[in-house]
């Protein structure tokens, strides 16, 4: 990779960039407990609203590229903003609770802005690593804040690990080899002390898939030499977190104090499944933005903002015909193996890595209604670019 593929340094998306950048640097310095988010946080939420508004304003003014991708997404916007308008005047409206779709409606619209984008004006690779490094910095932080379950409250785990294993995909496409390697490894490290099952286990099953698209890479003591440090790196880990992480993955098959596994996603998926099922007109259209919310806090002494799957989110919210486009996106998403193994085969198995991590994640913890996932809106569309790289040189000459 390289700079070459790129006309004026200031451009829109270069631009974006820089201000996620920013806005993502302020987490460093502004706390994350829920006592202090409503004020002390407006920076974040004022800049998130900015950058969605450059996004979207852009997109109006310039001509979409359209894929099966593209098309998906620009489909599940819509249905998005049917239900954000027959929300907006059926129900009083609370930000708080609306933010989670602004959220949606960023990392949504992101795909298509960054896709399109790219195309116009090619990548920039400096903006790109300065995001990822801020974004690792930024994830340090809240994984030691929430360190060994001192204060679970902050999610750290969750929220901060898991939109890793995107930042990952993104830095095997742009880095250097000697970096995206040291990228890799940090964030191992970070997804493991964090004790976050999700992430741990899709990174799991990524690892083959990542030693495939890095051995082409490496000499043979090379790959002695990094399988040594990962042994020398996993029995540091293990003498450290070995006993939690034991704890962590025994809840899986023993459950909880309560009775329930998975930190009681065996109780509440069943509360909104059942729900769900019970419905009548709701189950082919949904029963609308905040719903999930709202019955968690009917039928659950747990207080929960989403379902944590977002098979079940989608369902519950949007209804059969709201799933049905969610699938539309995922095989659309799919396809994208078969166009990179025509043009850019060394991408597939980064592919599959991202692929794998996104339907992990969606399923075990959700991914729509975080405004982390633009990690993967941008990892998708660096993704989709490289599918028309080839293409785009040589109708270039």
């Amino acid at each position: 990779m390289n700079d070459k593929n790129y006309k004026s340094v200031y451009n829109i998306l270069n631009i974006v960039l820089v201000l996620m950048s920013i806005v993502n640097g302020m987490e460093i310095f502004l706390p994350r407990t829920e006592s202090q988010q409503s004020f002390v946080r407006l920076p974040i939420q004022i800049g998130n609203l900015l950058i969605l508004i450059l996004m979207i304003s852009d997109l109006f003014l310039n001509k979409i590229v359209w894929n099966k991708i593209t098309k998906s997404i620009g489909i599940l916007i819509l249905l998005l903003i049917i239900h954000t308008f027959y929300y907006l005047i059926s129900n009083v409206f609370y930000y708080r609770d609306f933010a989670q779709y602004v959220r949606f409606f960023t990392w949504t619209i992101s795909i298509l802005f960054f896709y399109n984008n790219l195309l116009k004006f090619g990548i920039k690779l400096s903006f790109f690593k300065v995001y990822i490094f801020v974004f690792i910095i930024v994830v340090t932080k809240q994984i030691y804040e929430a360190a060994l379950f001192s204060n679970e409250k902050l999610n750290g785990g969750d929220t901060a690990s898991l939109p890793l294993l995107f930042i990952i995909t993104i830095a095997l496409t742009i880095f250097g080899k000697q970096t995206k390697l040291a990228i890799v490894l940090i964030c191992t490290v970070l997804i493991v002390i964090s004790l976050r099952r999700t992430a741990i286990i899709t990174l799991f099953f990524c690892l083959p898939f990542f030693y495939n698209y890095i051995k082409r890479d490496l000499k043979i003591i090379q790959i002695v030499i990094l399988l040594f440090i990962v042994v020398i790196g996993a029995s540091l880990l293990w003498n450290t977190f070995g006993n939690l992480l034991l704890i962590r993955f025994k809840e899986i098959t023993e459950g909880g104090e309560d009775g329930s596994y998975g930190s009681g996603r065996s109780s509440f998926y069943l509360i909104v499944w059942n729900d769900w099922l019970n419905g009548n007109e709701s189950i082919l259209l949904g029963n609308g933005l905040t719903s999930v919310k709202n019955l968690f806090s009917k039928k659950s002494e747990i207080e929960l903002h989403h379902a944590h799957n977002d098979l079940l989110e989608i369902l519950y919210t949007f209804g059969l015909l709201g799933i049905s486009i969610w699938f539309y996106f995922i095989n659309s998403f799919w396809s994208l193996r078969k166009r990179l193994k025509q043009v850019n085969p060394q991408f597939v198995n980064i592919f599959y890595m991202l692929f794998i991590s996104f339907m992990t994640i969606s399923i075990s913890s959700g991914t729509i209604l975080r405004i982390s996932t633009i990690a993967l809106a941008m990892s998708l569309s660096l993704l989709m670019y490289y599918s028309n790289i080839k293409m785009l040189n040589k109708a270039n000459g």
